[in-house]
C-alpha cells in the first residue's frame, strides 16, 4: 500500500468518510475537518509511521496530497 493510500486510510477513518471521497487534492475544509479532526489525523500517522511531524510544519499542509508528499519525505 502506497504512503497516500494509508493516509487516505487514515484520514477517512478519522473523519468517517468513505475512502473514496478523498483525492491528493482533498482540502480538510472540503470534508468539514475541524482543528481538533486534524490533530487527531496528524497523531494517527505519526502512529502509524513511527515519525514526528512538528506542529510548525502541520498548518502548511493544504490537502491530503501535501500531507502524503510530506511524510514521504520524512520516510525517504
Amino acid at each position: 500500500m502506497s504512503t497516500f493510500d494509508q493516509v487516505k486510510e487514515i484520514v477517512a477513518n478519522q473523519l468517517s468518510i468513505p475512502a473514496e471521497k478523498i483525492t491528493a487534492e482533498t482540502t480538510f475544509e472540503q470534508v468539514e475537518a475541524d482543528s481538533l479532526d486534524v490533530v487527531e489525523v496528524i497523531m494517527s500517522i505519526e502512529s502509524t509511521f513511527n515519525i514526528d511531524l512538528p506542529d510548525g510544519d502541520v498548518e502548511q499542509f493544504k490537502n491530503v496530497g501535501d500531507l502524503s508528499n510530506y511524510v514521504d519525505k520524512l520516510l525517504a
